[in-house]
């Protein structure tokens, strides 16, 4: 009984997060207008089923592993910012709603373990690609978007570029199940794999296409990598591989206005780079504590700036800033510090099919949250399935051997 209602929970949560809908306007600007009653009706039953899950099952509760240094820093860190906060009700709305699917997520994860979980998200997701792909096709009207995004695929999803990120992770996924899965399913996979790849290709995100190719080559070289022989010789592909996205990054810095022109977009990534450096400044008024967790990404909040940067942005369009200004340095690096460190020793560990797919999708995640809002420590999916990528990752994390 209890694994059916933490199941239910949980889909609901992932469903949650997608912010799915039916008949968004398709005109960006028409957005704003868009009902959220649905995911604001799911986010109650969330927290009323938590209340009733704790009294029911408190011993079970009391036995996970809740308190790191690291959480209890970012709590305090978290406290501050709510504390000093002008916009406290707002902020606290925020931690709560980013909180509460948190602890299904890990519940679930300590009760039934990784398999479980990802096999209810593989078939969550298998799902929603093809129910996207019937909604685009019954409904073309609302399932692709007009105006300045004239023909852009978005399907249920709010906007094209949160369609383009989910196709980004369900590719993940689906290169994960289909090494982990049985020969009769393999073909599904890889047939669910290109309708992934449609679907970014439809969704005309630049970013999403890139973050697909990156995703790709990280889960081939993490998945090949174990099967190396020579302990140093792995150490030395696997950094020299790092070494290689930071040399690109800095190539396409280097050459980035030409390339953005080539491509036929604003250099300016439609104006986010001035957007960029006002909030950056606005972010040193509080640089210890921050402004309130979340309230960045609240328009109205964004709009008090909108003359510094010359447009309308609903949001800071960097995951990295959000934290800068919700929680302040301190919370941005203690944030940080347990997902670098996943990624420096996945060397040093044992490999399996569960952390090829975490530290995909850590690296795949850090760089998307370089030009899009929400990847961290939001309600959004891509912070839903990067916290189920740590956990897994930390769950059984055992040394292979030590470099001398």
């Amino acid at each position: 009984m209890e694994k059916i209602f933490l199941t239910l929970l949980l889909l609901l949560v992932f469903i949650r997060s997608m912010n799915l809908g039916f008949g968004y306007p398709n005109v960006e600007s028409m957005l704003g207008f868009a009902s959220f009653l649905p995911q604001k009706i799911m986010q109650a039953i969330i927290f009323m089923s938590i209340l009733i899950y704790l009294p029911l099952y408190f011993e079970r509760v009391k036995s996970l592993k809740l308190v790191s240094a690291t959480t209890v820093f970012l709590s305090v860190v978290i406290f501050l910012s709510l504390l000093f906060t002008e916009h406290k009700i707002l902020t606290l709305r925020y931690i709560l709603s980013f909180i509460t699917p948190l602890f299904i997520v890990y519940v679930y994860l300590n009760n039934y373990g990784s398999k479980s979980l990802l096999s209810v998200l593989v078939t969550l997701v298998c799902s929603l690609v093809i129910i996207n792909f019937i909604y685009i096709i019954i409904f073309p009207y609302y399932g692709i978007m007009g105006a300045n995004h004239a023909g852009a695929f978005r399907g249920m999803f709010l906007h094209k570029n949160i369609y383009g990120a989910f196709c980004v992770y369900s590719s993940i996924l689906f290169m994960f199940a289909y090494k982990t899965s049985g020969f009769k399913f393999k073909k599904a996979y890889v047939i669910l794999y290109v309708l992934s790849f449609v679907g970014v290709l439809k969704c005309q995100s630049t970013t999403s296409l890139v973050l697909f190719l990156l995703a790709f080559l990280c889960f081939i070289f993490f998945y090949f990598f174990r099967f190396m022989l020579k302990d140093t010789l792995k150490v030395v592909c696997y950094f020299s591989f790092l070494i290689t996205i930071i040399f690109l990054s800095v190539i396409l810095s280097v050459f980035y206005e030409e390339i953005t022109y080539a491509l036929g977009k604003d250099p300016t990534l439609t104006g986010r780079t001035e957007l960029w450096e006002t909030l950056f400044y606005v972010a040193q008024n509080k640089p210890i504590y921050g402004h309130g967790l979340g309230l960045f990404q609240r328009p109205e909040i964004m709009h008090q700036y909108s003359l510094d940067f010359g447009w309308v942005a609903k949001s800071a369009h960097n995951s990295y800033l959000d934290l800068l200004l919700g929680i302040g340095w301190f919370g941005l690096l203690a944030f940080l510090k347990p997902l670098l460190e996943k990624i420096f020793i996945f060397p040093f560990v044992k490999h399996n099919s569960y952390r090829v797919f975490s530290c995909t999708v850590i690296v795949t995640t850090l760089c998307f949250s370089f030009s899009e809002s929400g990847a961290l420590m939001s309600t959004s999916f891509n912070w839903i399935i990067l916290f189920i990528s740590v956990v897994i990752f930390k769950f059984d994390t055992s040394f292979k051997f030590k470099l001398h």
